[in-house]
């Protein structure tokens, strides 16, 4: 009896724990490491010059090698442990794989700060495509259920959803651990008792249903910031099918090791949870296509069975995005699509207000190039607000289909138009717009000079370079950083000069800009400037100047 006690004592000490971890921890943990180690404090994809900085930052730290070398150990990890029926080997590789999904916790701009850090192993995924990720989306579809009934009912159950799987899986893994000690403690072969009399595999089932609401938390509850990064939904899918290989692999042992005893106890309860029998029979369709065989008697047949779900599963999930992201080209849904374009086009031409009409212009961005075809036709609209909103849409699209038409914007246009009109061909690199931005740099309006320069920058007009460097000590702060940035972009050694002259500069920003704008110009003689800072007490230009002066280097 004070056994059995003590057991349950402990039971209830490991559930309040596991709960804390999950919910409490994540956030501690996150301030302590942001708090001792450095990371970049912006946005990494807002600018072109946060982008440089940060991939300055990813080489001088190695991170995309990590990312692959980390993303491979865990695949071995995972095979090894299948290989030699050393399961403890593949549930680490499983929990490592969805370990990132705490990065979701991290309360900063920059998505490997804090615990955002583990999201490094899932560099590679997002190499085969931007959406490579999100091709696990069909894991969301309990939740979707689950918030449309709620729905009906007229309640937003967001967050309650993922806490009430967080404590559903704790409490399942909870009673399971509880049962497999008490099991082991009366020295009896097999735990058949309480949970286990409606699933075989209790801790594991807990485990999924845990790390569910841990994935779902994050993007629904009110207190967690997110920043940017990754979707998680393919991580949690290849973790999970991961966890069932191995309670799979677990099953043979047992049956080989216990025979009859464990054949009564695997008739008499379920896998996971209790099926419908025509639905398990259903489930396990691959193996009898592949093996002519119902039951799991060998490896192959657990790698044959859960890598087919898998691929189904990332399959499924890709016809899902393809038919919910607003830019795939989905023919099912083109006419659709082109009533809901039509519909934001009205909106962004004949709404009552400036807000109105952002929202509508943000609307059509999601969809991409199918936005393109109408946007250019609403260039024509005489309305400034919905002219300067159709430049900034068509920009962010980045379709350089559309020069000529944004050259023709510049012709006789208001000065908010015609700032982000030059923005956009600059960002989209339009090569026939010399005279246009040659004309524009010595505007009157500083905005479209910085504009101008910008755009001669992104388009290698090397003949601005004088009249860049004369305006230069004229500027202002932000107008600095956007003349150094253009300088690092023509790679103007006329500019070098100048640039070793701001590494001096007593504004951090500017001295970050010239150090990257050195960079790309790659000149040896920018080494000893480089070399004077590279020892500076702010360690972020301390890293830049470091990395600066390897590329230099490398390149010369």
């Amino acid at each position: 009896m004070r056994n059995k006690a003590l057991l349950i004592i402990l039971s209830i000490v490991f559930t309040i724990s596991l709960i804390f971890t999950s919910l409490e921890l994540p956030l501690l943990l996150d301030n302590q490491i942001q708090d001792s180690f450095n990371f970049l404090s912006f946005d990494q994809q807002s600018d072109e010059l946060s982008i440089s900085k940060t991939m300055l930052y990813f080489e001088h730290y190695h991170l995309k090698e990590i990312g692959y070398v980390s993303l491979f150990l865990i695949i071995l990890l995972i095979f090894l442990g299948f290989y030699f029926n050393k399961k403890s080997l593949s549930l680490l590789g499983a929990f490592a794989v969805f370990l990132p999904v705490f990065g979701h916790f991290a309360l900063s701009m920059f998505f490997l700060a804090g615990l955002g850090f583990l999201r490094i192993i899932w560099i590679p995924f997002t190499e085969i495509s931007p959406y490579f990720m999100s091709y696990g989306n069909i894991i969301y579809l309990p939740n979707d259920i689950l918030l449309l009934i709620g729905r009906l009912f007229g309640v937003t159950l967001n967050k309650e959803i993922a806490v009430c799987f967080i404590i559903i899986g704790i409490l399942l893994f909870t009673m399971g651990v509880y049962i497999w000690f008490s099991t082991k403690f009366l020295k009896d072969n097999i735990a058949k008792s309480f949970i286990y009399k409606i699933s075989r595999h209790p801790q594991y089932l807990g485990w999924i249903l845990w790390s569910y609401g841990l994935f779902l938390l994050p993007s629904e509850a009110e207190t967690m910031k997110n920043s940017w990064g990754y979707p998680d939904s393919l991580p949690w899918l290849l973790a999970s099918m991961t966890i069932i290989a191995v309670s799979l692999l677990e099953e043979i042992s047992m049956r080989n090791k216990f025979g009859n005893e464990y054949e009564d106890f695997k008739r008499n309860t379920a896998f996971m949870f209790p099926l419908p029998n025509w639905l398990k029979k259903f489930i396990k369709h691959p193996l009898r296509i592949f093996f002519n065989t119902s039951d799991f008697s060998k490896k192959r047949h657990i790698l044959v069975f859960t890598s087919y779900y898998t691929i189904l599963f990332i399959f499924i999930s890709f016809i899902i995005f393809s038919f919910t992201e607003p830019r795939v080209d989905n023919p099912f849904l083109r006419n659709e699509k082109q009533k809901v374009i039509i519909n934001k086009i009205e909106q962004l031409e004949k709404g009552t207000s400036r807000r109105q009409k952002d929202l509508a212009a943000m609307e059509l961005e999601s969809y991409g190039n199918l936005s393109v075809p109408y946007l250019q036709k609403t260039l024509k609209n005489s309305d400034e607000t919905t002219k300067s909103l159709t430049l900034r849409t068509l920009r962010n699209i980045n379709d350089s289909s559309v020069c000529k038409d944004l050259t023709m914007a510049c012709i006789t246009s208001s000065e908010l138009v015609l700032e982000e009109a030059i923005l956009s061909i600059g960002a989209l690199k339009c090569k026939n717009s010399k005279n246009i931005l040659l004309e524009n740099i010595n505007h009157p309006n500083q905005k479209i000079k910085d504009a101008s320069a910008f755009a001669i920058g992104k388009t290698g007009l090397k003949d601005a370079i004088p009249i860049l460097l004369k305006q230069f000590d004229s500027l202002g702060k932000y107008s600095k950083i956007t003349y150094i940035e253009t300088f690092g972009n023509l790679k103007s050694s006329e500019s070098l000069e100048l640039l070793h002259t701001q590494l001096k500069s007593t504004d951090r920003h500017i001295v970050e800009a010239s150090i990257i704008a050195l960079s790309k110009i790659g000149s040896e003689s920018s080494i000893p400037h480089l070399k004077r800072i590279s020892l500076s007490d702010v360690w972020e230009i301390d890293l830049y100047a470091q990395e600066a002066i390897k590329m230099i280097k490398k390149n010369n």
